[in-house]
């Protein structure tokens, strides 16, 4: 079986969650599927994309095709609609080429839909779409989910998000949820010295760390002010590691922003930009935030919330859908209300206070995720849902 995955930003650094999808990708040969990767790459945040994807066919046999648009950000709407249509040209060359049996694309809206459905237009192959993200919003109406009917299946990466599609649709046997896994032997534990290198002026303070773009819907504007009303009492690092920029005006933009807003906060903190090693950020700090903002919709949960409880870090993060599938407030994580300062602050305060705590939430998030994520697990789900479209395809053919 051969399968190509169209999926934005792949590379080094690989987008936020897109290195959590390539893990699994990455493990598909062994399990008989011949795998590729169609994806776009910008060279400012990827600069050594083309030797990064010959590095990995040599390494797990997948290849990469990248489509390089540099120039394609200075265009902000037309980038969206350029990309989306070299997606659809390359997917079609690459389709006759290498006669794939099944194409899954990869997307963070429903609105997406319509390009996996003009792809399927001129393929032959049976056409998946992978959501990873689903806005509660304008983008759940039937009419932006249109072109479905050109979809053999539709997957989902958390049960809420399955949920919802599926009722928006009128037809939820379309729909399939995908559990993600994760390498956990990828972080392995605090590393000796770690600390000292990558944080220098966290000295003895708890590291309280954010991973994620400087994006208001993310929440990190909200821990910011958070961090600002802690008490007097606690001396705390902040640390927020924010690689994601079109450009460098982008960056220093953005990064303006952000420490205007710390401005005034008694703790100390730094923004950490270009290329990250997320193990090592986890490894170092005490706490992770994920404070995204509910009224955003997104329906799934980010990486980075899989990433830290792998690492066995004490997280906090917002109470929206997806997210309180993986944290159990007071057993594995804190939950507080999306966008509530107070709430927030008083996580971090408790954590801050209670090392003993924070080791406890810590073990418990590593433990579970060990035992509902693993990613040998979950590529055989994937393996088995390639198979039983192929399965569907082939009773229809006959019928």
């Amino acid at each position: 079986m051969r399968v190509l995955h169209i999926i934005d930003g792949i590379g080094p650094p690989a987008a936020r969650g897109t290195e959590l999808i390539y893990d699994h990708l990455k493990r598909l040969p062994g399990e008989g599927v011949a795998a590729d990767v169609l994806t776009v790459v910008d060279r400012y945040t990827s600069p050594d994309w083309l030797e990064w994807t010959v590095e990995q066919e040599r390494e797990s046999g997948i290849r990469v095709y990248g489509i390089d648009v540099p120039l394609a950000r200075r265009f902000h709407a037309g980038y969206i609609a350029a990309t989306r249509m070299l997606y659809c040209l390359y997917a079609w060359v690459l389709e006759r080429r290498n006669r794939y049996d099944i194409i899954n694309d990869f997307s963070s809206s429903a609105l997406m839909f319509h390009r996996t459905a003009l792809i399927g237009l001129f393929a032959r192959a049976r056409m998946i779409h992978t959501l990873c993200t689903f806005n509660t919003g304008v983008f759940s109406s039937r009419t932006l989910l249109g072109g479905t009917g050109r979809l053999d299946r539709i997957l989902c990466l958390s049960e809420s998000l399955a949920r919802a599609v599926g009722d928006s649709l009128g037809d939820r046997g379309k729909v399939a949820y995908l559990c993600m896994g994760i390498e956990t032997d990828r972080f392995p534990g605090r590393g000796a010295g770690s600390r000292e290198k990558l944080f220098p002026r966290a000295g003895d303070r708890p590291v309280v760390l954010y991973i994620g773009p400087i994006e208001s819907r993310k929440g990190i504007f909200v821990l910011a002010d958070a961090s600002r009303i802690l008490g007097e009492a606690l001396d705390l690092h902040f640390v927020f590691a924010c690689a994601r920029f079109s450009s460098r005006k982008d960056e220093l933009r953005k990064t303006g922003e952000l420490e205007a807003r710390m401005s005034g906060c008694r703790h100390s903190f730094e923004i950490i930009g270009g290329i990250v090693d997320v193990t090592r950020l986890l490894d170092a700090c005490d706490m992770v935030v994920v404070p995204q903002l509910s009224a955003h919709g997104t329906l799934t949960y980010p990486a980075t919330l899989l990433e830290a409880m792998a690492a066995g870090r004490a997280i906090v993060a917002s109470k929206t859908q997806g997210i309180d599938e993986l944290i159990v407030d007071g057993k594995n994580g804190m939950l507080f209300t999306p966008g509530s300062t107070v709430e927030l602050a008083g996580c971090i305060r408790a954590l801050a206070e209670s090392p003993g705590l924070r080791q406890e939430l810590g073990d418990r998030a590593r433990s579970d995720v060990k035992e509902k994520h693993d990613v040998a697990e979950a590529v055989a789900r994937l393996t088995s849902l390639y198979r039983g479209v192929m399965r569907d395809a082939g009773a229809s053919s006959i019928a």
